[in-house]
C-alpha cells in the first residue's frame, strides 16, 4: 500500500527542492550569461575587490533562499485555502 503524501512529508521523505528542475532554456541562458559576466569582472578585480564581490554574491544567494522559502509558504497556504474552499463547497452541495 502506498503512503499518503502527508505521511511521506511527515517522515521527511518528500522535499519540494528534490523535484526542482529548470527546464526553461531562458533560465539556463541567464545562468550562462551571468557566469560569463562574473568571470569577466573577476578577472579585472583586485584581491580585496574579489573578496567583497564573493561576499556580495553570498548575501544575494542567502536572500534568494529566504525568499524561496517565503514563496513556498505562500503557495502552500494558497493551496490549503483552495482545498478548504473545495471541501466547503462539497459539504454545501451535500447539504442540498
Amino acid at each position: 500500500m502506498k503512503n499518503s503524501i502527508l505521511h511521506d512529508l511527515y517522515l521527511g521523505q518528500v522535499s519540494p527542492l528534490e523535484r526542482r528542475t529548470h527546464k526553461n532554456p531562458a533560465y539556463w541562458e541567464c545562468i550562462k550569461k551571468a557566469d560569463q559576466e562574473e568571470k569577466y569582472l573577476s578577472g579585472r578585480m583586485s584581491l580585496t575587490d574579489s573578496q567583497h564581490f564573493q561576499e556580495f554574491k553570498k548575501q544575494i544567494y542567502k536572500a534568494m533562499s529566504i525568499d524561496e522559502v517565503e514563496i513556498f509558504k505562500i503557495g502552500y497556504k494558497l493551496g490549503a485555502r483552495m482545498v478548504m474552499e473545495v471541501m466547503e463547497g462539497k459539504e454545501a452541495a451535500e447539504d442540498e
